[in-house]
């Protein structure tokens, strides 16, 4: 009975994989990763904030700038080769946290990706290098907001969810029935 059951949740696991295709399973970890980070991001910015002011009131402006710069830097996936002094411990822990968020999320959408590879949509080149570049965009972690926004600054990904397939209601109870690319 339970073997039964497993391979009935593998199989409709993998039927589900199978029924995306690899740009939507990215799309897909990139906005559940997005997610994931977005608490670790703002302590970052809290914990950044608190010790820049720390600064500004021990009379060190310019270390102050350059941990706003540096804070600011890291919230938006940038790397920071030399962190000032004071942010060297916060930025470890912040590293630590993230991987600690994204690693399930990395594990599971490889997972998905590789079950492609091993049915017939891995048999065509074509889908295996998206696959492969989707595995890169993966293992690499989520794109940082700046990047992840259109040239208006919004994030088309978000405002699909938040859109497509949902219906919104005004104030006077008329519904707004939204539909991808309608």
């Amino acid at each position: 009975m339970k073997t039964t059951l497993v391979l009935a949740l593998l199989t409709l696991g993998t039927l589900t994989a199978l029924s995306q295709t690899p740009e939507e399973i990215g799309n897909d970890f990139q906005i559940k990763a997005a997610k994931a980070c977005e608490k670790i991001q703002a302590t970052l910015q809290k914990e950044g904030t608190a010790i820049a002011a720390r600064l500004v009131t021990e009379g060190d402006t310019a270390g102050a700038a350059k941990v706003s710069e540096q804070i600011k830097t890291k919230t938006n996936g940038g790397n920071v080769p030399t962190p000032h002094p004071v942010l060297t411990t916060l930025f470890s822990q912040y590293d630590t946290a993230r991987q600690s968020a994204l690693k399930p999320l990395q594990d599971t959408t490889l997972e998905r990706l590789d079950s492609m590879l091993k049915s017939s949509v891995g048999k065509d080149m074509q889908n295996v290098m998206k696959i492969a570049k989707v595995r890169e965009e993966v293992t690499a972690g989520p794109k940082p907001r700046s990047l992840f926004s259109d040239a208006k600054g919004e994030n088309p990904l978000i405002l699909e969810n938040l859109f497509v397939d949902k219906s919104w209601y005004s104030a006077v109870g008329t519904e707004y029935h939204f539909e991808k690319g309608n």
